[in-house]
């Protein structure tokens, strides 16, 4: 009698495991998002070529953020234009941009712009602030922001040129 139970037993669990594994595995990948389905897109490298013959490039760092299981990345270049103050930077990395074909797209402040360009299309361009840098999302390898920060004097001429995958 107690035997017949036991034996029932041993050929229904392994049916309920199949089962309940059929079950789980699509709860356990939905539950995981698109983090495992991720593209990615990053600006052509001829792009950031371009850009980096409009001065001397101090670091160059990406930043990688995902939006929708897509990982945006974002090339960001601490450039020394060979101006004294950021305001004149500023006006020279615009104006060695426009040379290239980058037009204004929006701001064009003292402090930032975007910008776009006919021949690259699919990428936006920011010019910032040096100190603005923590605003990008990215890092800088310790040693390398230690000696960027040593002179704020000198830190304060650079702009960062950041650019990015333009989705529209």
């Amino acid at each position: 009698m107690f035997r017949g139970r036991v034996d029932g037993l041993r050929r229904i669990l392994p049916t309920t495991k199949l089962f309940l594994a059929a079950l789980c595995v699509p709860l356990a990948l939905a539950g995981c998002g698109t983090q495992w389905f991720t593209r990615r897109i990053e600006v052509d490298t001829a792009a950031v070529d371009e850009v980096r013959g409009i001065g001397g490039v101090v670091a160059q760092t990406v930043a990688d953020p995902v939006y929708e299981g897509t990982v945006e990345v974002t090339a960001i270049l601490i450039m020394d234009v060979g101006a004294g103050r950021f305001k004149e930077a500023h006006d020279v990395a615009l104006g060695r941009l426009r040379q290239r074909g980058w037009t204004i797209a929006s701001g064009g402040d003292a402090d930032s712009a975007l910008m776009k360009s006919a021949k690259w299309k699919d990428v936006i361009l920011r010019i910032g602030r040096f100190r603005d840098f923590e605003e990008y999302g990215a890092t800088l390898e310790p040693k390398i922001d230690k000696v960027l920060h040593s002179d704020s004097s000198k830190s304060d001429t650079y702009v960062i040129v950041a650019l990015s995958p333009n989705k529209e």
